[in-house]
């Protein structure tokens, strides 16, 4: 009596697609696309849609858009070389991170702070000049 091999060892047929469909890349590029647009800095697009992608099955979209959004407010005023990479961003999971609230000024920073935008006139007393 012979048994066929297949009813012997049985093999689990997977379902799942190695690679994502045209359908699925087409929804993925829109999704990047609304998160990349407002991204701070947008360099490196074809590394930050892999890195997007990536992200995407470890999060929900709307999840890396809150955490890109507080990131943005996070970068107002900074430097463009102090600002991450979007892919960097992703790959490092940063929509976790939580904002840092800044520190409030002081009465006398806020004086001296105003004198300097208003009259550019600046203390040697009062420390380092600020940056614009």
């Amino acid at each position: 009596m012979t048994a066929d091999v297949h009813q012997l060892f049985p093999v689990e047929e997977n379902t799942e697609p190695k690679s994502p469909t045209k359908v699925q890349t087409d929804a993925l590029k829109a999704e990047f696309e609304i998160f990349y647009r407002p991204y701070p800095r947008r360099v490196s697009r074809a590394h930050a849609f892999i890195a997007f992608v990536r992200a995407r099955k470890k999060a929900e979209l709307a999840e890396l858009i809150a955490g890109r959004d507080r990131y943005i407010i996070e970068c107002v005023g900074k430097e463009e070389q102090f600002i991450c990479h979007p892919a960097t961003w992703l790959n490092g999971e940063r929509w976790l991170d939580e904002l840092r609230p800044k520190p409030p000024m002081s009465d006398q920073q806020y004086a001296r702070m105003r004198v300097w935008k208003t009259k550019r006139i600046w203390l040697p007393q009062w420390g380092m000049e600020p940056g614009d």
